[in-house]
């Protein structure tokens, strides 16, 4: 089973609600995509109110690590904060 490719806003989004208690007040389109993969979960049944990484979301962040698509994402944020 291959896994969604995520994008690096998507992978920092998910990295600031890496903690359970941590939730999204405002839903945007890059949380609505987590949501869709199953790596987000709103509070409401119809897609409203606040989101929160779900067991699937970590999972994958525990995946990016081990493979180093953390460490990676950090120096492509580096760079970008540089040549700004």
């Amino acid at each position: 089973m291959t896994r969604p490719r995520l994008g690096d806003e998507q992978l920092h989004l998910l990295l600031g609600l890496a903690c359970p208690t941590m939730l999204l007040v405002v839903p945007d389109k890059r949380s609505r995509a987590l949501e869709a993969k199953g790596y987000l979960k709103s509070t409401a049944k119809d897609g409203g109110g606040l989101q929160g990484i779900t067991p699937a979301g970590l999972r994958r962040l525990a995946d990016e690590l081990e493979s180093g698509g953390i460490n990676a994402l950090a120096k492509r944020l580096e760079a970008k904060r540089k040549a700004a």
